[in-house]
């Protein structure tokens, strides 16, 4: 029985990880998408200004500049954040049991009481923690 318990909860947590790099790479493409659009309107509009307008170059490589420093920070904003954003499987879960309310909580608790399981410092009802 333990066994059994301890091959469903692998294969939970090796689902929630995959779960996990899928979302991180989602996340990271949209972002790179995301900045690349950005990028390609500020530059169109740049383009543009320059064409119709006969601008000094000394606004021009204002202009330049200021391009350089939203491509920055569209940078940070869209592609910084993808790579950074937080998939561990709790985080999963919980999106999971948002997205699920039939599943009550279970899935977090199987994932918080496992490792009190293999320690059970507090005296928990092993049988009671497998049920989830």
């Amino acid at each position: 029985m333990g066994n059994q318990t301890e091959q469903y909860y692998q294969t939970i947590v090796s689902k929630l990880e995959n779960l996990g790099r899928k979302l991180k790479i989602i996340s990271i493409l949209n972002g790179v998408f995301n900045w690349i659009a950005w990028l390609t309107i500020i530059l169109a509009v740049e383009i543009v200004i320059d064409r119709i307008l006969s601008l000094p170059r000394w606004t021009l490589m204002g202009m330049l500049i200021i391009w350089c420093a939203l491509a920055i920070w569209f940078g940070y904003r869209y592609l910084l954040r993808g790579f950074l954003k937080d998939t561990s499987k709790e985080k999963i879960a919980v999106y999971i049991e948002e997205s699920y309310p039939g599943f009550e909580n279970r899935l977090q608790s199987a994932l918080q009481l496992k490792g009190k399981i293999n320690n059970n410092i507090y005296g928990y009802s092993i049988s009671f923690i497998k049920k989830f």
